[in-house]
This record gives C-alpha cells, sequence and structure tokens, in this order.
C-alpha cells in the first residue's frame, strides 16, 4: 500500500514536471552594442509564458532601466549606455525585425519571437524623436515610438513616420489633428480634441510647424472636458497679417469668459473703460490706437464680438481669435459704443476699420440695424438693434456722442476721424430738455 502511494506521488511530480515544462517558450535575444547592423551577441532561452521582453533581458544581459510614466527605459545593455540628451543615443526595440510601439515591460513575448536590441543613434544632418500616443486620454501611454529624422523635420513628420494613420484638417493656422490611427476626435459635439506637447508642455503652434530638436520627447493625447469643464480653442495673430502665429485648446471651467482664457494662456495686459476689459497687449505685443489706431480685433467662431473679452462668457467648443489690427492707408479706426437701455451701462462695443470721410451713419449702418427718419436738419436715428425711440409720448431718443461729448451735428453729417468713440444712448425726457436747452 506504501508502495502505491510512492507510485502515485512520484508519478503526479512527473506531470507536474511535465505541464511546467510545457508553459515555457522558446525565444532567442539578439544584440547589436554599437548600433553597425551586426548582431555582436545571440541568446537562446526558454522562459515562462506570459513573460515580457523584459523579462527576457533581465534574465540574459546585464540591463539599466529608467522608470517613465509610459514603462520601462532601457538606457544600457551590458554597461552600454545611452546618451540621449546630448548624444541623441537609444536602444532600439525590435520583435521580429519590426520596431515596437510598446515599451519592453508591456510586450508579452510569444513563441518563437526574436528580440533585437541596437543601441542607435542620429546621423550627421539626422535627429532622434520619440513619439508618445496616449488613444483614450486616460494618462497612460499606448504607444512609444522613437524616430530618426532629417533635420528640419517637423512633429507632423514625426507623426506620419510613427503611426499608422494620420488625419488632418487644414486650418488657417496650419495642421489640425483630427485623427491618429482611427482614434478621431469630436470636437463640435463632444469637445474631444487631441492635446500636442513637446517636453511635457503643451505647444502653441500646430504640429506641421513645430520644427523637432534633437532628444524632443512629442506626446499626443486625445482629451476631452470634464463633466463641469468646456473646451475652447484660442487663435493669436499677433501682426495682423491673417496667419495665426499661436493656436492652443484649452479646457476650462463652465462660465469663463474670453479674459479668463487669454488670461491662462497667455500674457495679457488690459485697460478697464466703461464697457469693461479693453486689450491693449498680448505676449508683448501692443496696440497704440490714438497714434497709429491699431486694436485687437476679438471674434468668436469667426464673428467680431460685439461685447468685451470679459463680458463674453465661453461655450464648449469656441474659437476665440485675437487680431492686431489696424487702419490700412485711406482708412481709419474707430468705436461704436451702443447702450441700450440708457443705464449707463454699454451694451455693445466694437472697434471698426472705416474709409476716410465716412459718416457716423456709415459706421451706424455697417455694424447695426438702424431706422432713421429724415429731417430738414438730418438723419434722426429711431431704432438701433430693434430698440425704438418714442419722442411724442415718452419722449425717448437716441442721444449721439462722440468722444464723452454730445455731438451737435447729426449722424449723417458728423465726418468720423481715426481714433472716434462714437457713442448712442436711448435718453429719456430729461436729457431731451437738457439737450433743447443746450441747442436752443
Amino acid at each position: 500500500m506504501k508502495m502505491e502511494r510512492v507510485v502515485l506521488v512520484g508519478f503526479c511530480m512527473f506531470l507536474l514536471a511535465f505541464s511546467v515544462s510545457a508553459e515555457d517558450i522558446s525565444t532567442t535575444l539578439e544584440i547589436d552594442y554599437d548600433g553597425d547592423g551586426v548582431i555582436d551577441k545571440t541568446v537562446d532561452h526558454e522562459i515562462s509564458e506570459g513573460s515580457t521582453a523584459y523579462d527576457l533581458l533581465e534574465a540574459t544581459v546585464g540591463v539599466e532601466v529608467e522608470m517613465t510614466d509610459w514603462g520601462v527605459f532601457v538606457v544600457g545593455i551590458d554597461d552600454k549606455m545611452t546618451n540621449w540628451d546630448d548624444g541623441g543615443t537609444w536602444w532600439l526595440f525590435e520583435v521580429n525585425g519590426e520596431m515596437s510601439d510598446v515599451g519592453v515591460d508591456s510586450y508579452t513575448l510569444e513563441d518563437g519571437d526574436v528580440v533585437a536590441m541596437s543601441l542607435k543613434g542620429a546621423g550627421e544632418g539626422y535627429l532622434t524623436a520619440f513619439l508618445e500616443i496616449d488613444y483614450d486620454g486616460d494618462g497612460m501611454i499606448d504607444k512609444t515610438v522613437h524616430k530618426e529624422l532629417a533635420e528640419g523635420s517637423t512633429a507632423l513628420d514625426l507623426l506620419l513616420r510613427g503611426a499608422s494613420q494620420v488625419t488632418v484638417v487644414w486650418q488657417g493656422w496650419g495642421a489640425f489633428l483630427v485623427g491618429i490611427d482611427g482614434r478621431m476626435t469630436d470636437w463640435e459635439d463632444e469637445g474631444t480634441w487631441w492635446l500636442f506637447e513637446v517636453n511635457e508642455e503643451q505647444v502653441d503652434v500646430g504640429v506641421d510647424s513645430y520644427v523637432l530638436e534633437q532628444g524632443d520627447v512629442v506626446s499626443i493625447s486625445l482629451i476631452g472636458a470634464e463633466d463641469d469643464a468646456i473646451t475652447a480653442v484660442l487663435e493669436l495673430d499677433y501682426d495682423g497679417d491673417g496667419t495665426i502665429d499661436k493656436a492652443i485648446h484649452h479646457e476650462m471651467d463652465v462660465n469663463s469668459s474670453a479674459l479668463d482664457l487669454l488670461d491662462e494662456v497667455s500674457e495679457v495686459i488690459i485697460e478697464e473703460t466703461d464697457w469693461g476689459a479693453l486689450v491693449v497687449g498680448i505676449d508683448g505685443w501692443m496696440t497704440n490706437y490714438d497714434d497709429e489706431g491699431t486694436w485687437w480685433l476679438f471674434e468668436v467662431n469667426g464673428v467680431q464680438s460685439d461685447v468685451g473679452v470679459a463680458s463674453y462668457i465661453l461655450e464648449d467648443g469656441d474659437s476665440v481669435t485675437m487680431t492686431l489690427s489696424g487702419a490700412e492707408e485711406g482708412a481709419i479706426t474707430v468705436v461704436l459704443k451702443l447702450d441700450y437701455d440708457g443705464d449707463g451701462m454699454i451694451d455693445k462695443a466694437i472697434h471698426n476699420v472705416m474709409m476716410e470721410d465716412s459718416t457716423a451713419l456709415d459706421l451706424l449702418n455697417e455694424v447695426s440695424e438702424i431706422t432713421t427718419e429724415e429731417k430738414e436738419w438730418g438723419m434722426l436715428v429711431v431704432g438701433i438693434d430693434g430698440w425704438m425711440t418714442n419722442y411724442e409720448d415718452e419722449g425717448t431718443w437716441w442721444i449721439f456722442e462722440a468722444n464723452g461729448v454730445m455731438s451737435e451735428f447729426s449722424v449723417d453729417s458728423y465726418i468720423l476721424e481715426s481714433g472716434d468713440m462714437i457713442s448712442m444712448s436711448f435718453g429719456g425726457a430729461e436729457e431731451a430738455e437738457a439737450h433743447k436747452a443746450a441747442t436752443s
């Protein structure tokens, strides 16, 4: 009976050993220490199923690594060390002749895999850069690729080399990423977009405009606004040439203003006016309204805003554009301010470029909906943007001021000068009597 037990135990041990052995897989490690294309070391190794390429390295060679946010980064094999910052050298990780798009600790070995590690570096006229892609915006890097590119290459060149599929839409400021490897943005409905960073800093130009430098780490992440946030784009044209010099996607709190957006992503200087915050400088680019008639044009979704940056409340998906504008030869710049209800608060303020010799009536016609009546002394404004006067019954009328002083001319007789501030305020009987007395 004891003999039967011994035999049974021995047979079970044999089965257990056989089952463990059956879980091993065959792999090969090849090392090219100097990157000359010649394999300097080859190791055949049996390793447990489920092991990673990193496990294989640890089992067969002396390996040194650094931990990064995307995993293990190999910096040395058998004392052959990389010099990424100065020399641009790095260990290329390939499996079965193909560069892996995950790190050595993330790649799970399969039976028969040939893992190759080669010390690579950029040759003369070339540079090496690193591409990281986070497809779902969870903060985990899903794909990592080293690439060697010609000097002068852009981040878009790196993407085209490092990703399987890249989809862009060309905007006024350059290439706008909408898809990488089939992962598409939905800016209008979901507010999702591709965040573009270099060396952990968000970049203020497009991927086609950023010129790579040696050792750059380019990160692309699919981002979307949280439940209590919105996403918006700020575009800046510093010199008014129609080309966007800086474009940034940004996540903002709900109920944030355009001024909040400017404050968060640029250096902005404002002056307080009776109608709100007037932007006079962005990132060192200053206006000179009095002498040159230059000003910052504020647009939202391609349309000039009729309120100031502090008054405009952002909506999800808004594109805010700030352009340093000025009058060309033969033109002037002026401001129209409208107080619809006569409470002393400016409800609408617009900078506008007008041709020389234009009148205040021309300005009103260009930027608002107006109703006039022709009198013997000129045009009388009786309605602006639907706000109608009732002089006979209520004594209401539109007060016309230029540069803070009530004008003695009608709107069709007043010739605009560069820098003029034209104000139209809805007045009542008291103002009417004062005006009548002053002009009698």
